[in-house]
């Protein structure tokens, strides 16, 4: 005669059921956790970006604004010189660099005594690695 099986689980179907939450848990946990490690590093650097492109757009239209500056690189150069000139709200910058250019073959070479075009970057105040770069070109005659 067959013995009468008494109620419970078998040792194989409580291990199926362990791995099977497992499995469902470390899937669930993977999804969750890129939700939860997302922060507003991205959002601020954009918005820095953002606002360094202002910056770079004032600086544009008042070189264009300006028949002095566009027909005199020397001068625009020295104008920008000054300390946030063209920062807008909320945002400070500094003039990483500003070089006079001269076109020699296929490439720009330094060149203080003529200056065709101006090279100019600028970077927030506040530390990232964003920089900004335009160059402005002299008006041909």
């Amino acid at each position: 005669m067959k013995e009468k099986r008494v109620g419970g689980f078998t040792l194989l179907e409580i291990i199926l059921v362990v791995v099977l939450v497992g499995i469902v848990a470390t899937m669930a946990s993977t999804f969750v956790n890129k939700g939860l490690v997302r922060n507003d590093i991205p959002l601020t650097a954009l918005q820095t970006e953002a606002e360094l492109q202002g910056v770079m757009e004032n600086m544009i239209q008042d070189f264009y604004a300006n028949a002095i500056y566009y027909n005199d690189l020397k001068t625009f150069q020295s104008h920008i010189r000054a300390e946030n000139l063209y920062a807008t709200a909320g945002m400070t910058y500094s003039l990483a660099e500003s070089q006079c250019k001269q076109l020699s073959g296929t490439t720009f070479q330094n060149d203080a005594t003529n200056c065709a075009y101006l090279y100019v970057t600028i970077k927030p105040s506040a530390t990232s690695g964003v920089t900004l770069s335009y160059l402005f070109t002299q008006k041909s005659s």
